[in-house]
């Protein structure tokens, strides 16, 4: 092989070096723009869990549930809300850690207090009922 053989082997290699560096800084950028858009989604649905409005659905839901008064508007208002965080965990736009470090120390509780309405739901179709199934 000649000098000009070696310089146009090596001039392929860094363009192939350099196409595979430039893939790579983007799969990075993409993988660090996923990561902030799933942190701003988790503080946003941990914003919404502490609305004015959830605060009232949640007190209703309790109330619901310690009474047994069944499904009512409040407890399909929290449990919509769950379903939207597992929505959004599914479809990636919030990473299953990130929901789990935001919201657990209430999910789970509300998920036990719940189990009987799920459990003893007649309507098939209910948001409860779907919300089992997940």
């Amino acid at each position: 092989m000649s000098l000009g053989d070696w310089i146009a082997l090596a001039a392929a290699l860094a363009g192939v070096v350099a196409a595979i560096t430039a893939v790579a800084a983007v799969w990075y950028q993409v993988e660090l723009a996923r990561g902030t858009s799933s942190i701003d989604n988790a503080v946003r649905m941990e914003g919404q869990w502490r609305s004015p409005e959830m605060l009232k659905s949640r007190a209703g839901a309790a109330d619901a549930i310690i009474h047994q008064h069944g499904q009512t508007d409040d407890v399909l208002a929290v449990m919509t809300f769950f379903e939207q965080l597992g929505y959004l965990v599914k479809a990636r736009a919030i990473r299953a850690e990130a929901a789990w470090e935001a919201l657990s120390d209430w999910s789970l509780p509300y998920w036990e207090a719940c189990n009987p309405l799920l459990l003893n739901s007649n309507r098939k179709t209910s948001l409860i009922g779907r919300i089992s199934s997940i």
